[in-house]
């Protein structure tokens, strides 16, 4: 018995005995399977219908000019794997259209959300094709897992992969989605892919080729059995991918944690699960909060008493509706943005008065009568509340997203006094800003501003709010000794899904959208 071992000597031996075995399967069965440009992997087909035989088949062509560069699993550096630890047919990572023709709403919805342009999008392609061309194809297996699971499964993730693509427009398919078997908690593609089916029989026989909506029709109890399973419901599912960490293999250096809202969620009181919460809560999960019930005008076959799970998984992505111009989707990811998740207060103020002793403090101000004077010094503090994410906001890629305090006075007249946290004329942030932020740094201790996580060797700023949990922000002026009259202050969360240094980048222009949150006094 010949041991495998990660290395890559040893990976590239057990390749050459993987193909042995399947050369010998071809010769016993060649007259009923017919394989195509085998040595390139294009086109496998099946003159019978397709079981596990095809995809070993497959999985041998692949093989033969794949390039195993991180040892054995072929899916690494992500995290990802298969019920059978190898390639599986890129036919079988059927179009999110095939399904669409009966669950017409989910598929519209689908079409609109970041699941369904997770590859397309530009702000995506950009990063990964710089990834691609600074490293090669196959480092971005470690994003693909996420973004493009049938180009990981289908081994098209490697030099000179001859794979067709159709897939590629679809990003995080339907079929791909609902053919997860299990979750791993690792993180970067940490499930378990299983082998596509439209049915699965009782006896775990799995149906894909041929298979007409009318036979689907016919058998719901086995496409639910193909499409769906208890995990599908569950936080840990969403976590497989909603969890990132960048491994040695792809910066040269060393382990870095990128985000993991999975772990944020399970240690919020939303989860049940946290023996500490500060706040109790009622029990929320991934999908009550993104995947809230709503009309399906389409009559999508899957719609109870006319409505379904949303499919458009809003959140705070309003990039991509606005580069694709889709109303609908904006509105749906504006609406959410606007249900009651942050809390603002400006809470108290420090006076001190010139010539005076120490400064008075006065709190809460909505219970308090106080009054200013010209040449007055004036420390506003403002709390930032997380209240209804079960995650830390802003969450994930906080070093190309941006969410700061927006803080102004103003007299009667509306001329501004004070200003911070405001967007310049050339589009950058006000460099005095209280923002929520990571500040990715580079081997040469510069910023990457570029989301080039392979670059990255520390973290300079993580600064996030986590669930149920605050933030104060500090700000201090001192009042003109021209003012009369009252005095306007206001404070509210500004966030903007890119940096104007990464929308530039991706697009070679800006892309202005805002969501807000946000609290007044006078």
């Amino acid at each position: 018995m010949t041991q495998i071992t990660n290395t890559r000597l040893q990976g590239r031996t057990w390749q050459r005995i993987a193909l042995t075995a399947a050369a010998g399967v071809l010769g016993i069965f060649g007259a009923v399977f017919t394989v195509t440009n085998r040595a390139s992997g294009d086109h496998l087909t099946t003159s019978d219908n397709p079981g596990k035989l095809p995809s070993a088949l497959y999985a041998s062509a692949i093989a033969e000019t794949y390039d195993f560069k991180f040892g054995p699993n072929p899916f690494a550096p992500s995290n990802a794997t298969s019920v059978t630890g190898t390639f599986i047919p890129a036919e079988m990572f059927l179009s999110s259209a095939r399904c669409g023709a009966c669950h017409t709403d989910a598929h519209a919805q689908w079409r609109q959300s970041a699941h369904g342009n997770a590859f397309r999008e530009p702000f995506y392609q950009k990063n990964v094709k710089d990834l691609q061309n600074q490293k090669g194809i196959e480092f971005t297996r470690h994003c693909e897992s996420c973004h493009n699971p049938a180009a990981l499964f289908s081994g098209a993730l490697t030099k000179g992969s001859k794979v067709k693509r159709p897939f590629d427009d679809d990003g995080v398919s339907c079929i791909a989605c609902h053919s997860i078997q299990s979750a791993t908690g690792r993180g970067i593609g940490g499930y378990v892919m299983g082998e596509p089916a439209l049915l699965v029989k009782e006896d775990g026989t799995h149906l894909l080729a041929g298979i007409t909506d009318q036979q689907i029709l016919d058998d719901i109890p086995s496409h639910r059995r193909a499409m769906m399973r208890p995990l599908l419901k569950t936080a840990d599912f969403c976590a497989a991918c909603h969890k990132s960490q960048v491994p040695k293999e792809l910066n040269d250096y060393k382990f870095i944690r990128a985000f993991a809202v999975g772990d944020e969620y399970q240690m919020s009181s939303f989860s049940k699960e946290s023996p500490h919460p500060y706040y109790v809560r009622d029990k929320e999960t991934c999908n009550t909060c993104h995947m809230k019930r709503e009309p399906a005008p389409l009559f999508d076959v899957s719609a109870k008493l006319g409505k379904l799970a949303s499919h458009r998984w809003p959140a705070a992505n309003t990039a991509i509706p606005v580069f694709y111009k889709w109303p609908e989707q904006l509105d749906a990811v504006n609406k959410f943005l606007e249900t009651d998740a942050l809390g603002i207060d400006i809470f108290a103020l420090r006076r001190k008065s010139p010539g005076t002793g120490p400064e008075e403090f006065i709190a809460p101000l909505n219970r308090s009568s106080f009054s200013i004077k010209p040449a007055d010094r004036i420390t506003a503090e403002v709390v930032i509340t997380n209240k209804n994410i079960g995650h830390s906001f802003p969450p994930e890629l906080r070093d190309f997203y941006e969410a700061f305090v927006e803080f102004t006075v103003t007299d009667e007249q509306g001329q501004t006094l004070y200003q911070s946290g405001f967007i310049k004329p050339n589009g950058y942030l006000d460099e005095t800003a209280h923002n929520y932020k990571t500040y990715l740094v580079k081997l040469d201790g510069s910023y990457n501003d570029k989301h080039h996580i392979w670059r990255t060797r520390g973290i300079a700023q993580n600064n996030q709010i986590q669930s149920g949990r605050s933030d104060v922000a500090r700000y201090q002026f001192r009042v003109p000794q021209e003012v009369a009259g009252p005095l306007h202050i206001k404070a509210r969360v500004q966030y903007r899904r890119f940096t104007r240094v990464f929308s530039d980048y991706a697009l070679g222009k800006s892309v202005e959208v805002l969501g807000t949150a946000w609290d007044r006094i006078h």
